[in-house]
């Protein structure tokens, strides 16, 4: 599937989320193909649960992820990430980060779903406290815009230096208790210096 035109905020129904998603990462690792670019690369993600259409996008390419040397750092928060949101017996297909951490905080619920794939490239969603799946919603699509990556990058930065590495998010992915090492450079990169200013780019519509 092609995406046209990913660019600046689209109104996108709530059975196109995931394929519209899907296409986008599968145009930037189709550039990173062209590009020949092998270097090994880290996605940043923001997501209300592994359930939510973003983490089954990134679910369904995780073979291309993986050809691609890429991994996926990502943030849920506990509204669904509990034993009671998924069944035990289906969570073997539930999106598996290499690293993951839980908001507890309700206030940051407000906080936009997101993904960075790279310094100009990125995808904003809706904010956390709304149920993907049961909703249309606002997104942004952006291929070109370093200003806007900055942005969300140091957006997740910190909601991960405010989140946490344990509670209801491994219990839907126990195999992260032990990856949860030092930050990733990009992340200790975008809070660097007296920048600790609060996200913007996940702020409410």
């Amino acid at each position: 599937m092609q995406n046209s035109d990913t660019s600046g905020l689209q109104v996108i129904k709530k059975e196109e989320k995931e394929p519209r998603v899907t296409a986008f990462i599968q145009n930037h690792l189709d550039r990173r193909a062209q590009a020949r670019n092998v270097e090994p690369a880290e996605y940043l993600l923001i997501a209300r649960s592994p359930c939510s259409p973003v983490c089954r996008a990134l679910a369904s390419l995780a073979a291309s992820l993986a050809a691609h040397s890429i991994t996926v750092r990502a943030i849920f928060t506990t509204i669904e990430a509990s034993a009671s949101a998924v069944e035990p017996g289906n969570r073997t297909g539930l999106f598996q980060p290499a690293a993951a951490r839980a908001i507890n905080d309700v206030r940051l619920f407000e906080a936009h779903e997101q993904l960075v794939l790279d310094s100009e490239t990125c995808w904003i969603g809706d904010c956390m406290r709304r149920e993907p799946i049961k909703r249309d919603a606002y997104e942004c699509y952006s291929n070109a815009s370093e200003e806007l990556a900055l942005t969300a990058t140091k957006a997740f930065a910190n909601l991960w230096q405010t989140s946490s590495p344990t509670g209801p998010v491994l219990q839907l992915t126990p195999s992260l208790a032990n990856q949860d090492g030092s930050p990733a450079e990009v992340l200790t990169g975008a809070l660097t210096g007296e920048d600790k200013t609060p996200p913007t780019a996940s702020t409410r519509h």
